[in-house]
């Protein structure tokens, strides 16, 4: 090609061109062949011992065989590790809630929990195959998580665990339990009843005290005379509540002289003192199963006060209720509720009184439909009520609900405690409404219409009204009474109506400042050491649940400065949960914000604390017998910390030959992008010398 060329070059430019060429054909016919290249690696592979060591506060105890902080070290501290370590991978974790990387020197032994089953878990999927055993340095008292024992049978390597401690019983006297109501009520008795567990204590008396946020109101004296080495004493406290508000009760028991630890002898719960229970008021048009089934609802509510005012015959109202007066009574109610109410026979009088009472204290209302009504007379209360009556005139039919689909999820049509599907509502039984009676007002939300054999009417059957201060709700149906009769496979569905009727009443009687926004911890007295979590609700002005809600909650205590704040994260149907992390003991106030697309939806307040009592110290004396099952179960062995030889002799005896291990890499050179690079790079050389040069 390159013999003589227009124009003439020399021929150092023709050996030149020809080569770029050349090795550019070469590479291109190398590229069609698709090569591969292969490259063999060996690497010699050494077995992995895994030291998982327990990290917890009750490693610092200190026992009748000496402190198990100092047996730890020293075992850590031992020659023989470096002697291992020339033949196998050792590798030092610590543990407590979580299994970590650790040094011999970062070793805290705060944990305030203990979970040898997730440290087992993670270290068998992040050394797997590679692990020749596992030295188990613990205590053996878990409380958290599953038992071990379980993961044990199946581990793929022997565990050899070595006990810290004494596993004879210390002397020791706790409070193991703390059991009293989250809700009282100002001047009534509250059972507070303690139980105290002791060890290694045959007689002795010690003193039980009861306290108030940290103020003593009583005590009590308990001997303790048990033959046997642990033994558990009842403590019975009666509480009576002056004033209202979240009250911390402290039940403390004395320490005796040489017990293991002080850190458990008090534990605390918090109740919630309100002032009064919720008062209800029910005015019967007539006698019903309808009143009834309400009024067992009512009073199956230990927080619920319900009076019943039944119209007589004549139109008086006769009642069995303490509180005689009818006007006395509905201004200290909570709620009104108004069931066939008011009838051919009521007094313009007891409209009136009802009316003003309603208006002048902003009192909520839920009225539910009968056969007797008189919508005439209901005419003048409509400006308390969601609906106007447009026709006097009785059509009854039977009906069933149809749920408005936007409004499936809201609070009102199920319970805070049960989330009842639509499906539920299927399942009711008929009820009778009067047709073309009633028409819901503008600014009342319908959460169900009437449907007669499968065709949805447009009239309502069920429905809200929120304004200002004033709350209303309608049932305009009678026979309800029936949906108290569905049965179902769970109490949940069995009890719908009791739940579905207290959660409306409970929305009814709840003021403006706390409808929208609802947030509280799961505990209101939180263990030393375990997260504190929150659970909220929010809604928007229809009670429907909002799902992209800003919930924010600070925690701060009064002797320390430092703000704690946390987010709380959506977890459907206007429900979010959060929490904070290591705490430490205190009183806690908390202060919590909801804000939707910038607009505050409300703000709580409140208060929680941390308790000095960890679940580490429940249980002082080391576990050895779950160490020699967790040993026995996995084909290892239990070993004492002060017999290291006889460890350090099993770890070398059975630790593997360490293997050669041979790895392929294959890479398709055809299809490298630097191959083609490198063609289109030798073209372009030589078609630039080529234009350079005045050739063609």
């Amino acid at each position: 090609m390159y013999r003589s060329t227009v124009p003439p070059i020399s021929i150092q430019k023709k050996i030149l061109l020809i080569a770029l060429r050349s090795l550019a054909l070469t590479l291109l016919l190398l590229a069609v062949y698709e090569p591969l290249l292969k490259i063999f690696s060996s690497f010699v592979e050494r077995p992995t011992v895994a030291v998982l060591i327990d990290n917890s506060l009750s490693m610092s105890l200190n026992d009748a065989s000496g402190s198990r902080e100092q047996q730890l070290r020293a075992l850590l501290a031992q020659k023989e590790w470096n002697t291992l370590a020339q033949s196998s991978n050792v590798q030092l974790f610590a543990f407590s809630s979580s299994l970590q990387p650790v040094s011999k020197e970062s070793l805290l032994l705060r944990g305030t929990t203990t979970d040898i089953t997730s440290a087992l878990q993670k270290i068998k999927s992040t050394s797997g195959q590679k692990l020749s055993a596992v030295v188990l340095l613990s205590d053996g008292n878990y409380n958290s998580g599953s038992n071990p024992l379980y993961e044990a049978e199946k581990f793929p390597a022997p565990i050899l665990a070595v006990g810290i401690g004494d596993s004879t019983e210390q002397k020791d006297i706790l409070v193991k339990n703390l059991s009293v109501n989250t809700i009282g009520y100002m001047h009534s008795i509250i059972p507070v009843d303690a139980t105290l567990k002791s060890s290694g204590i045959t007689s002795a008396q010690v003193r039980v005290e009861l306290l108030e946020d940290g103020k003593k109101i009583d005590e009590y004296n308990v001997s303790l005379t048990s033959r046997e080495q642990t033994a558990e004493y009842a403590v019975h406290f009666s509480y009576t509540p002056a004033i209202d508000g979240i009250k911390k009760i402290t039940a403390r028991v004395q320490s005796v002289e040489g017990e293991i630890t002080e850190k458990n002898n008090s534990k605390s719960a918090t109740i919630k003192i309100l002032n009064n229970k919720m008062r209800i008021v029910l005015l019967a048009g007539t006698p019903s199963a309808d009143v009834s089934a309400f009024m067992q609802v009512l009073r199956s509510n230990e927080n619920t006060d319900a009076q019943l005012f039944l119209q007589q015959p004549n139109g008086e109202l006769a009642t069995l209720a303490q509180e005689k007066n009818f006007t006395r009574a509905l201004s200290g109610s909570s709620c009104i509720i108004l069931c066939g109410f008011p009838t051919a026979s009521t007094q313009s009088s007891v409209i009136q009184t009802l009316r003003d009472a309603v208006e002048k204290n902003s009192l909520p209302l839920l009225f539910v439909a009968s056969r007797t009504l008189d919508c005439n007379k209901l005419r003048t209360m409509e400006p308390l009520l969601p609906f106007t009556v447009t026709s006097s005139a009785i059509n009854e039919q039977s009906v069933f609900p149809s749920l408005i689909a936007e409004q499936q999820t809201s609070l009102l049509l199920s319970s805070q405690e049960e989330k009842f599907s639509p499906a539920v509502w299927e399942q009711l039984p008929p009820v009778y409404s009067s047709l073309n009676t009633f028409k819901a007002k503008p600014e009342a939300v319908v959460l169900s219409k009437t449907k007669i054999q499968n065709i949805t009417l447009d009239s309502p059957l069920l429905l809200m009204r929120n304004i200002g201060t004033t709350k209303s709700f309608a049932i305009l149906a009678y026979g309800v009474w029936r949906w108290n009769l569905i049965g179902g496979a769970d109490d949940a569905t069995k009890n719908f109506f009791s739940h579905w009727i207290s959660t409306v009443v409970r929305w009814l009687a709840t003021r403006e400042d706390e409808k929208f926004f609802k947030v509280e911890p799961e505990k209101e007295n939180a263990a030393h050491g375990e997260p504190v979590r929150f659970f909220g609700q929010v809604y928007n002005q229809n009670y429907q649940p909002i799902e992209n809600a800003d919930v924010q909650i600070e925690a701060f205590t009064t002797k320390n400065a430092e703000r704690y704040k946390t987010t709380l994260v959506s977890i459907g149907a206007g429900r979010y949960e959060g929490n904070f992390e290591l705490l430490q003991e205190g009183e806690y106030s908390y202060k919590a914000t909801a804000t939707h697309h910038g607009t505050t939806v409300g703000t709580v307040q409140g208060k929680f604390s941390v308790s000095e009592q960890s679940a580490e110290f429940a249980d002082t004396k080391m576990n050895k017998t779950l160490l020699e099952q967790i040993a026995g179960a996995s084909g290892g062995k239990y070993f004492d910390a002060k017999n290291s030889g006889a460890l350090f002799q099993q770890l070398l005896s059975q630790s593997r030959t360490p293997t050669i291990s041979t790895s392929t890499q294959e890479f398709e050179l055809w299809n490298l992008p630097l191959l083609l690079s490198c063609i289109v790079l030798l073209f372009g050389i030589e078609w630039f010398i080529r234009k350079r040069s005045g050739m063609l």
